[in-house]
């Protein structure tokens, strides 16, 4: 990340830490777009925007809900803009894509079977090739009972029951994994564990674009895409990022950060709803908004929570042959029957054999050593001795 960028982020969460929770305060995020006398300017740095529910004239602003113009951070000013926005609200239960859907595809109704009506997300798969059907956390009974066990191993139906769903018939799994929306977090989402025979293909009902397999962040700016159940197909502008906004439902208010803010893509029953751009990169999963804004959750945050990445679109449908628990446990099985080794039995001890006695060896005599220095200056000085007695003889 540049420095600039980095300075942009504290500043943000300079007025968000100040801001938030503040009545009539809907959201702080970032973004190059500033907008003065009803028309936007792209300019040349990032700046912070507030989002409040009715801009007022300064006089009539709390002391501790203005926002300045600037904010400096090491010295270097950072541009704000307040921008008027309504309330953010959860987008579940209210058509279209409301039908049964074989293969399953991004954008089409799914939900609980004990809910409304919300939008399928798409097939993701996990490092270990579990395969995971999304959409949003509250799109579960939680919705309705506001207890988070109602979270977990909920049976979710396709289409909605608001659309006609139920089980047995309409059953494509159980919620396995969920964010905590009962507390402010990053996340709103919900991964199922599909049943065994779902076809599914992931390219986006009637968008005709289907997942590359990648993530990013979207630009402030850039136009964005989705299908939902509905709305249908929609496409709106990038409007901030990195934004911290306050989302109310039934069970209350709840601060979502990190999200991305754009234009109002987004109706009630659209929760769930995949957002791509024109490449099929999965750019944000929708689950709120009001009649100006809608709210998408960060695809690195899904991934930095649940490690799921969209499945590539192929042609040809998939069929998940069995649930990605049953795959788990045969993948466990057979590698321990890889690895197990089957003991041979122990032969039985045999007594070992007396030692035989060994023959006496015959004595050997022991070699003489070879003669030294002294031993043949004795013989040499014993001749000439001897030569001597001989001369003196004769």
């Amino acid at each position: 990340m540049s420095q600039g960028l980095d300075r942009v982020l504290r500043a943000k969460e300079i007025l968000a830490s100040r801001l938030m929770g503040k009545p009539g305060i809907v959201g702080v995020g970032i973004s190059n777009i500033k907008i003065k006398g009803g028309k936007e300017y792209v300019m040349d740095t990032y700046g912070v925007v507030v989002y409040v529910e009715k801009k007022l004239p300064k006089h009539l602003v709390p002391m501790d809900q203005l926002v300045p113009e600037m904010i400096i951070v090491e010295g270097v000013p950072v541009w704000t803009d307040v921008i008027e926005s309504q309330r953010v609200k959860l987008l579940s239960s209210c058509g279209c894509h409301t039908s049964r859907c074989r293969p399953l595809q991004p954008g089409i109704s799914l939900c609980d079977a004990e809910a409304g009506g919300c939008t399928y997300t798409g097939a993701f798969r996990d490092a270990s090739g579990n395969i995971y059907l999304l959409t949003n956390a509250h799109c579960t009974k939680y919705s309705v009972t506001c207890n988070k066990d109602d979270l977990l191993n909920r049976p979710m139906v396709q289409p909605s029951p608001i659309d006609g769903g139920k089980l047995p018939d309409d059953l494509v799994g159980y919620t396995v994994k969920a964010s905590d929306i009962s507390v402010d977090g990053y996340t709103d989402t919900a991964l199922i564990n599909p049943v065994s025979g779902i076809d599914y293909v992931n390219l986006i009902h009637n968008l005709n674009i289907g997942f590359n397999g990648r993530i990013r962040v979207p630009n402030p700016g850039e136009i964005v895409f989705k299908s939902g159940r509905t709305s249908g197909v929609t496409s709106g502008k990038v409007l901030s990022v990195s934004t911290d906004i306050v989302v109310y439902s039934d069970c209350g208010a709840r601060t979502v950060r990190d999200t991305i803010v754009t234009e109002a893509i987004l109706k009630p029953g659209d929760s769930g709803s995949p957002v791509v751009d024109a490449e099929g990169y999965f750019v944000g999963q929708g689950f709120a908004g009001s009649d100006t804004v809608s709210s998408l959750i960060n695809p690195f945050r899904i991934y930095e929570e649940f490690g799921v990445l969209p499945i590539p679109y192929q042609a040809t449908p998939l069929t998940i042959a069995v649930s990605s628990s049953d795959t788990l446990s045969i993948s466990v099985k057979d590698s321990l029957s890889l690895t197990q080794i089957t003991p041979s039995p122990s032969p039985s001890p045999s007594p070992s054999p007396s030692p035989s006695p060994s023959p006496t060896p015959s004595p050997t005599p022991s070699p003489t050593p070879p003669p030294t220095f002294i031993d043949y200056l004795l013989i040499i000085l014993s001749i000439i001795l001897l030569i001597l007695m001989m001369l003196l003889v004769g």
